[in-house]
């Protein structure tokens, strides 16, 4: 809101799921997503601002359950993260994970760990320590696991080839 007052800029904010989001940019229905980690396919469709925040994938794993202290056992593990999203993608190119299950949502992944549903789930440490609290779920933690690459840039998108709009995201 800040950035759209100071750069006198009208708007609405529409909620909706990322791969929706997505969807909707592609067709030219909104022109921004707000919160969005770049990555190679999603630059096919979209010019991205400079980074503004920084967030880090984690493994969230069952309290006492099974850990996960090396770089091997990642490999031998089943995962849930979720469909179309950055983790996926992260997930799948820096992690050759042995086996991953793909779900609609944060809620849907940590609530089938916490079920005793697979072994962790890979998402963004602060998305996932909200779903924790907001659906009180207890018996989920982060791994102390650290992996490599994991960190994100978030950053404003607009439809590829809207340079007038994306600079002035970027002055904002």
């Amino acid at each position: 809101k800040a950035i759209a007052k100071t750069m006198s800029l009208d708007f609405s904010i529409v909620v909706a799921s990322r791969h929706e989001l997505l969807t909707q940019l592609k067709a030219g229905k909104v022109d921004v997503i707000l919160a969005l980690a770049y990555s190679s396919q999603r630059d096919e469709y979209a010019d991205f601002s400079v980074p503004y925040s920084s967030m880090r994938h984690v493994i969230f794993v069952r309290k006492n359950g099974r850990k996960i202290a090396t770089f091997e056992d990642l490999t031998s593990k089943t995962f849930i993260t979720i469909r179309k999203g950055v983790t996926e993608d992260f997930a799948r190119d820096k992690l050759w994970l042995r086996s991953l299950v793909l779900v609609d949502s944060i809620e849907q992944a940590l609530l089938l760990l916490a079920s005793g549903k697979h072994d962790g789930v890979i998402a963004l440490r602060t998305t996932g320590l909200i779903a924790l609290e907001k659906f009180k779920i207890e018996n989920v933690e982060v791994s102390p696991f650290e992996m490599t690459g994991g960190v994100v840039t978030m950053r404003f998108a607009v439809k590829a080839g809207d340079s007038e709009l994306l600079s002035d995201l970027n002055e904002g």
